[in-house]
């Protein structure tokens, strides 16, 4: 559906308001709404049920003029949301019943609730002058497949083990999404504004072996040297302390990783020396931050 035929309802419509011949009555326009539905309902021919949708798309562009909304812009974010939630219940599509079996409609729709909560909990997108920072989905799988085997995160970060579109749509599952289902945080998906990159992960983490919620990132090659590590971190702790109401912010990086070292410097984070994960663990350097003071 192109935008023409909307932008020519809502002209018209507009140049029909100028004249006086429009609802005075809210009321009216949700009347004539649920009349341009029944009349749909009740259409009998293909023919006739082409023409009563046509009457309701009209009228759903009346109602947008009205509410002072674009109808595309509406449109289109419905299909993201559905693209993101279909995308839940289309990574278990292995795992469902046959085509035909009753029981698939019904674990599909569990599915689709899931992704739903898992939304609402979901750290909120972030914006900085360059850059967003949104919850990862499954589309985001093809990304970490890159990122997880690029040489600087095997070699500072640790070797995932992934390995294929499956195994990187395994590990969002199983650690982001997971991370926003029980903490309301996690790593999120840096995406660069100009062109919509997806550049690298940022976010809050909270492990079993640390007292603290941890901050964590990782970019592609590409992104290095430009700013973007700070820039997303930032944005990322001002999360923290405002929304999470979070007071001290820890971060580990490998020893030798001084690049990582001088980011959280920047940020204003203090070496708080040495700390093992697990007691077998390589030895990790601390830093830590606290909230600024108002």
């Amino acid at each position: 559906m192109s935008a023409g035929p909307f932008a020519d309802a809502l002209a018209m419509q507009e140049a029909a308001a100028a004249e006086g011949f429009d609802w005075d009555d809210p009321q009216g326009l949700w009347d004539k709404l649920h009349e341009e539905i029944g009349e749909l309902r009740e259409a009998r021919d293909a023919a006739h049920r082409q023409e009563e949708l046509g009457d309701l798309l009209f009228m759903i562009a009346n109602i947008a003029r009205h509410l002072d909304l674009d109808p595309m812009a509406a449109l289109a974010a419905a299909n993201a949301k559905f693209r993101r939630r279909y995308g839940h219940v289309a990574a278990h599509l292995d795992q469902l019943p046959p085509l035909g079996d009753p029981q698939r409609i019904v674990e599909m729709e569990a599915l689709w609730q899931a992704a739903k909560r898992l939304e609402k909990m979901s750290p909120p997108m972030l914006e900085t002058s360059r850059l967003l920072i949104r919850p990862l989905t499954f589309d985001d799988a093809p990304f970490i497949l890159e990122l997880l085997n690029t040489p600087g995160f095997l070699s500072q970060i640790g070797d995932r083990g992934v390995r294929t579109l499956d195994d990187a749509k395994a590990y969002i599952e199983s650690g982001p999404m997971a991370s926003y289902r029980q903490h309301g945080l996690g790593l999120s998906a840096v995406v660069r504004r100009d062109g919509g990159d997806t550049i690298g992960l940022c976010g809050l983490l909270k492990r079993d072996t640390l007292a603290d919620i941890d901050i964590g990132y990782a970019l592609l090659p590409t992104a290095f040297r430009q700013g973007y590590a700070a820039e997303a971190c930032a944005a990322v702790l001002a999360d923290a302390w405002t929304r999470l109401s979070l007071r001290r912010i820890v971060a580990i990086v490998s020893v030798g990783n001084a690049a990582s070292m001088r980011v959280l410097e920047k940020l204003g984070f203090r070496d708080e020396g040495f700390v093992q994960l697990t007691a077998d663990a390589e030895r990790l350097r601390l830093f830590a931050i606290e909230v600024p003071l108002a």
